[in-house]
């Protein structure tokens, strides 16, 4: 069941990427690409689902600093 926060995290994100213009993906400056994430928590866990093509497992870094977050995975 999503959250109130969840819910506005999406909403936000859907207005981000509507605002840009036809075939354009949201991204950063860079070699960087921001895949639709789910975060959601469990009982016991903090779980992320994300669409990363081609990136093995051994390929994923995953990393919290400072209250951030970062997944970054290399082909």
């Amino acid at each position: 069941m999503a959250t109130k926060e969840h819910e506005k995290a999406e909403h936000d994100l859907e207005k981000r990427e509507a605002e840009l213009p036809e075939g354009v993906e949201s991204t950063h400056a860079g070699r960087e690409f921001l895949p639709r994430t789910d975060i959601f928590e469990t009982a016991e866990n903090v779980v992320i689902v994300t669409e990363m093509p081609g990136v093995p497992v051994s390929g994923i870094d995953l990393t919290l600093e400072r209250n951030l977050l970062t997944l970054r995975g290399r082909i």
